[in-house]
This record gives structure tokens, sequence and C-alpha cells, in this order.
């Protein structure tokens, strides 16, 4: 029973001790860029607050721009020495892995490469031909294949339009 209760009390004070180093981290600052996604029923708000890592693409490049938002303002934001506004930007992508995913994926990636290789390996000792077995290649890719998808599900594209928007918003008193 008092094992219990202690454990009860542990979780609250690493949980209370987590949400201040949060807090913390932030800064004192109520200041942060949201993008707000309207859904059928609510609108989700995605916050980036200052030393957040973000990924977009802006309208006039094709490329992807990923760093540390250095500050806001109301109509830009400052990334690693670059001010980006707000209505430059095309898409917001928002990585949502997380270390189950992150740990699937890598495992799949290398078993589809060992697969091949230690089938490879086996085929050059027992002197058997073909050395590289179709079979196992297509095995190999298939699960480099899907490691690699489970990447490519877990990044979600916001293109900014009427259901997607930008705001800044400054809570400060």
């Amino acid at each position: 029973m008092r094992a219990g209760l202690v454990c009860f009390l542990l979780f609250f004070v690493i949980l209370f001790i987590g949400e201040t180093s949060a807090q913390n981290k932030r800064g004192e600052s109520n200041k942060f860029m949201s993008l707000d996604i309207k859904k059928t029923t609510a609108v989700k708000r995605i916050k980036y607050y200052e030393q957040d890592v973000i990924i977009f693409k802006r309208k006039s490049y094709k490329g992807r721009f990923k760093g540390t938002i250095t500050s806001l303002t109301d109509s830009s934001l400052v990334m690693d020495s670059t001010i980006v506004l707000y209505k430059d930007i095309e898409k917001v992508l928002v990585d949502n892995n997380n270390s189950l995913t992150k740990v699937a994926r890598a495992f799949l990636m290398t078993a589809g490469g060992g697969y091949i290789a230690l089938d490879a390996i086996n085929n050059l000792i027992n002197s058997t031909v073909p050395v590289i077995n179709p079979r196992t290649v297509v095995i190999g890719v298939a699960l480099v294949i899907i490691g690699q998808s489970i990447k490519w599900l877990c990044v979600k594209h916001y293109k900014i339009n009427n259901k997607h928007r930008i705001k800044y918003i400054d809570d400060t008193p």
C-alpha cells in the first residue's frame, strides 16, 4: 500500500518538474507562432515558440527549410539568421516521429540490408549459385521500403490556405 502511494507521489513530482523545466526552457515570453488547422468540429493549434525547430517550404524556393526559430515578430520569423515572412511560407511540415517509430524504422531498414548481406555471405560460403538470390533481394528491399515509409507517414504536410493558417500571438500581460 505504501509503495503504491510513494510511486504515485513520485510520478506527480516528476511530472511537475518536467512541466516547470519545459516552461523555463522557452523563457518567460508568451509570444508564439501558431499553425491553426481547421477541422470539421474544432481548430487544432500547433504552437512554435522561440528555440523550437520548424520545417517549412517557401513559395519562391523548391527545397525545405529546417532550423531553429531565434525570433518572432508579427509579420516574420527569424530562423538561423534568415528572415522569413509568414506570407512566403507555402507549407509547414509537422514531424510526429516518436521513439517507437524511430526504433521501428531503424530496425526494419537494418533488417532489410542485413538479410540481403547474410544471404549473400551464406551463399558464398556454401558456393551456391546465384550468390544473390532474387527472392532475397525482394524481401530485403521490401523491409527497407516499409522502414522508409514509416518516416514518410509520420511527417504531415499542411498547405497554408483558408483551412490552415499561420498566426502570431502575443499573450504577454
